[in-house]
């Protein structure tokens, strides 16, 4: 339950949806992500007014798309209450995120599909894989933008989510999706510069319901996870 712990540092304490406490939480900004499930990647920043935006023209070209930011006004209790000192929070429509900023707090929702942090400095970065982000290449993507933005050696943690067991695909012909070893290999190939990479052995499927899963019912409610420069 703490092996991101071990491979990060700097964050809340964990708990098995997530992260909790607020000492480190202060007047801060929490961007959370409304999944496009495909590619889309967006570089966080804030303006020369100080507030929050995405500066996608500084990715590659290829990985430029146009991204929408908007306050994130239902916010529920469960996951604003890790953070009771907020300066506030926002949503952007993508299923990766980017920022080198230590005033800036990452989260990704899930509920089956697989979370992804990594901390590459000065760079840190979330990703929602699911099924269809891993077929369009979503992590391949982050890791060629870090290695783009001259991001050092990367840790990276991969999340709870359905295992490959689990997360069948087509019943009649039993095929199963593997996010897991798909997502490693693709960061794998893009970075070419992994410190460590630590991953979580619960199934989000095999361990309803400590963990949500869509698959076993949840059909709102969403693991939270939160990643936060020192």
């Amino acid at each position: 339950m703490h092996d991101l712990n071990r491979c990060m540092s700097g964050f809340m304490e964990f708990n098995p949806r997530g992260f909790f406490g607020d000492s480190n939480a202060e007047n801060l900004d929490l961007i959370s992500m409304e999944q496009t499930h495909s590619n889309t990647v967006c570089l966080i920043d804030r303006d020369s007014q100080g507030q929050i935006c995405v500066i996608n023209h500084d990715l590659p070209a290829i990985y430029q798309h146009k991204a929408f930011i908007k306050n994130d006004l239902e916010l529920t209790h469960e996951n604003a209450s890790p953070f009771r000192k907020l300066n506030s929070s926002f949503v952007v429509n993508s299923d990766a995120m980017i920022t080198c900023r230590s005033d800036v707090i990452l989260s990704v929702r899930t509920a089956d599909c697989l979370p992804i942090l990594i901390k590459a400095p000065p760079y840190i970065a979330v990703i929602h894989a699911g099924r269809q982000g891993t077929l369009d290449e979503i992590s391949y993507r982050v890791a060629q933008c870090l290695d783009y933005l001259g991001a050092s050696a990367a840790n990276i943690w991969f999340g709870p989510h359905a295992c490959v067991c689990c997360y069948e695909i087509h019943s009649e012909t039993a095929t199963h999706f593997d996010m897991l070893t798909e997502n490693r290999y693709q960061l794998a190939n893009g970075l070419g510069k992994i410190s460590s990479d630590l991953t979580s052995k619960l199934c989000t499927f095999c361990d309803h319901p400590s963990y949500y899963s869509y698959r076993k019912g949840d059909q709102l409610k969403r693991n939270v996870f939160y990643l936060m420069k020192k």
